[in-house]
């Protein structure tokens, strides 16, 4: 994921919801696994090269969406 990111040559960052990639994800749902979340964070981390942005959040959380919303203005905003 971080190397297909590094790659795009338009603006990029990647955005991670600490508590919850998906709705399902989530503790107490049938796909969470925190230390497959830990691995995938630390990986994206070690490897980007483009701005990570972490939230003590979950996929869904407003505050996420916003964040998310403001970043790709940002973004586009950004390119030529």
């Amino acid at each position: 994921v971080a190397r297909k990111a590094n790659a795009y040559a338009a603006g990029t960052a990647i955005m991670i919801p600490k508590k919850a990639i998906s709705v399902i994800s989530a503790a107490g749902q049938p796909f969470h696994d925190a230390a497959a979340d830990v691995a995938l964070f630390s990986a994206l981390k070690a490897n980007a090269t483009v701005p990570v942005q972490e939230f003590d959040l979950a996929i869904n959380d407003k505050e996420v969406a916003q964040a998310c919303a403001y970043k790709l203005i940002e973004l586009i905003g950004c390119r030529s």
